[in-house]
């Protein structure tokens, strides 16, 4: 488990908790919806309890549930059934507002197995509407995957990554975990067991890019414009190496934090961006020296696409040999010394490790990126910007330990030192700042 509860017997893989959510836009919505989704309830798991957005739980009644999904403008509605012999609650909520319907449940993996044909015609059926989104997955791993307060986490934090927020206080990084959920112009982006993504993802998911992953069980276009990907089999296994890699490779070659401009340590496959102008949207798909799936440091191909303003149709497609652009990661070319120079700005006082980890990544980069710049003998300049007080803070021995390390001096308000890296060689300024205001 990853939730603290008040539970005495360990969930069997029969009772181990399946999350549901259906989200779609409520304008034109059918109000057989609301009904559906009462059905689906009592086909799952008979509820005999009801409560209405922070209401005290009553008994079940029928009657005045559906006056209710009628009636109401907003509302927030839940039907449940207490959970027993070691199962968890069994809940469906609905939510409605002017812009947006959620639907939400949880059921045992028995009863997903026994109704899996029933649940997934009613996730296509509701998605055929105005859709938006639906997931499936094992409830215990998104939890673990977007639970950041540590007082929360049964299991603990232990060989966890932790930062710190912008209180000051110590949490859990989800950026370490596949499954972590993003918002993003209304959508919610995540990687999981079991996803429908309909038309209104295309424009930041261009729907090829969906349909050219291959590293799951699964992955069909769907007649009604929906696309359906199953990265695995069993959803009470998502902590099987084999299945964390299948998130990983999703959230990685389908761009999730590159779309929602979520900023992590981690190379992109894909950068999608659309050109209001030309109303179209281009994408860059990083590939190997066999075509296949890379990070943008390591390709040495590219598939470039242009697509309609809806991300649905290819108008243009181009594959060819590509190396890294030096504009890409670098600010500017130094006229004098051709230096190729970048800055980064890191506020120690924020993290755990004093920026450790930031700066190894950006190291590691700067020193592996593949360009043309060999020819003309163009030099990498690396200037790392850190508070007052932040070069104390970061270990600088541990961080140059596994490079062989020349020039190390020490400057003015900071250090410099060149690293080589067979034929690449990477200098390095380490400068101390204003200490950052409160």
């Amino acid at each position: 488990m990853c939730i603290k509860e008040n539970r005495t017997v360990e969930v069997t893989k029969e009772h181990h908790p399946i999350h549901g959510v259906i989200a779609l836009k409520a304008e034109n919505a059918s109000e057989l919806i609301f009904e559906n989704a009462i059905v689906l309830s009592r086909i799952l798991f008979e509820p005999n309890l009801m409560r209405q957005a922070e209401q005290v739980a009553e008994p079940y009644q029928q009657e005045k549930l559906m006056n209710v999904l009628k009636a109401e403008t907003e509302f927030t509605i839940e039907v449940f059934k207490e959970g027993i012999k070691g199962e968890s609650q069994q809940t469906l909520s609905i939510t409605y507002d002017q812009e947006y319907i959620g639907i939400h449940f949880i059921i045992p993996y028995h009863c997903y197995q026994k109704h899996a044909t029933l649940i997934t015609d009613f996730i296509e059926q509701t998605l055929k509407e105005t859709g938006l989104f639906a997931y499936l997955r094992s409830n215990e791993e998104r939890l673990f995957s977007n639970i950041w307060q540590p007082e929360l986490r049964q299991d603990g934090c232990e060989g966890l990554t932790m930062v710190r927020n912008e209180q000051g206080q110590v949490i859990v990084d989800l950026n370490q975990f596949p499954g972590q959920n993003l918002t993003y112009q209304a959508l919610q982006f995540t990687s999981c067991w079991q996803m429908w993504f309909c038309q209104p993802y295309y424009q930041w998911l261009p729907k090829q890019v969906l349909k050219d992953f291959r590293e799951g069980v699964s992955n069909e276009a769907k007649d009604f414009g929906v696309t359906h990907i199953t990265l695995y089999k069993d959803p009470t296994k998502w902590q099987q190496k084999e299945n964390i890699i299948r998130q990983w490779a999703f959230r990685n070659q389908c761009g999730i934090d590159e779309v929602t401009q979520h900023l992590v340590l981690r190379e992109p496959f894909v950068e999608v961006a659309a050109v209001t102008e030309k109303q179209a949207i281009y994408s860059v798909q990083y590939l190997d020296d066999y075509w296949r799936p890379t990070s943008k440091l390591t390709a040495t191909r590219g598939l470039f696409r242009i697509y309609d303003d809806r991300g649905e149709e290819i108008l243009f497609e181009q594959r060819k040999g590509t190396v890294a652009h030096p504009e890409d990661y670098f600010t500017k070319k130094t006229f004098f010394t051709q230096e190729w120079l970048t800055k980064i700005e890191i506020f120690t006082e924020m993290l755990i490790d004093g920026g450790l980890q930031i700066c190894q990544f950006y190291l590691h980069r700067y020193l592996h990126l593949k360009m043309d710049l060999d020819k003309k003998k163009s030099k990498r300049k690396l200037v790392i910007l850190v508070p007052k007080g932040g070069l104390e803070a970061l270990n600088v021995e541990v961080l140059l330990a596994p490079y062989v390390v020349q020039k190390m001096k020490k400057i003015k308000q900071g250090c410099s030192f060149v690293i080589k890296k067979k034929k690449t060689v990477l200098h390095v300024v380490i400068f101390e700042g204003k200490k950052k205001e409160a």
